[in-house]
């Protein structure tokens, strides 16, 4: 199964590379972004990823890869897309947190959910391999956690 959440970066990648200027001159309009999972298929997706480039590079002309990404990843996170992955892990079995907007964003899921369940997820993303993740998480509890020497 692709790893839509993985495979979006790299759809992104490859459409600025080998299509992004068709899509410049292309007519669009306005749309509402949609998370990667509800997209019935690949090809819905792909072509909802064509589109954002076309309307983001008309809107900012100057834009460039790294924005688009940082755009896209800010939509993700401000859609609460990310629930959704630790919501239905068994559905995503390779899906790691990677960029920084993706592990604050489960860092404040963790935060308003149960401690048992925060656990489960900190302990399935470490049996899947996503250390970097996990070692980012956890110094941040640890950080947020340490007492602060204020002379009151």
């Amino acid at each position: 199964m692709l790893n839509l959440m993985m495979g979006y970066k790299l759809y992104i990648l490859i459409l600025i590379l080998t299509i992004g200027g068709y899509f410049i001159f292309t007519n669009t309009t306005e749309t509402t972004y949609k998370c990667p999972e509800n997209f019935a298929t690949n090809e819905e997706y792909v072509s909802d990823v064509a589109r954002f480039i076309s309307e983001y590079t008309k809107a900012n002309p100057n834009a460039t890869e790294e924005d688009l990404i940082v755009e896209r990843d800010r939509l993700f996170i401000e859609n609460n897309c990310i629930d959704q992955y630790l919501e239905n892990r068994e559905n995503y079995p390779d899906w790691c947190p990677i960029s920084n907007q993706e592990i604050n964003a489960t860092l404040d899921y963790l935060s308003v959910i149960e401690y048992e369940e925060a656990m489960n997820i900190l302990e399935d993303l470490s049996d899947k391999g996503c250390n970097d993740a996990v070692d980012k998480i956890v110094s941040e509890i640890l950080r947020a956690s340490e007492p602060t020497n204020n002379p009151d």
